[in-house]
């Protein structure tokens, strides 16, 4: 079970707290330079953080 509090998490629970699919996230949010990722070998890891920031700042463009 990973901790609440992980600076990093996987691309499956940034899934779930932007309510999005496993296809968007795959295929278009991952592959977006903007989006707060990095990639070791084949595995993803999404930062906590700069994905509350990027979020924002989408929120932000609208206006």
């Amino acid at each position: 079970m990973q901790n609440n509090n992980s600076i990093l998490i996987s691309p499956t629970q940034a899934m779930k707290i932007l309510g999005v699919g496993r296809n968007m996230m795959y295929e278009d949010l991952l592959k977006r330079k903007d989006f707060p990722t990095f990639q070791i070998g084949k595995k993803y890891f999404v930062n906590r953080e700069l994905l509350q920031t990027w979020a924002d700042k989408q929120c932000s463009k609208r206006k």
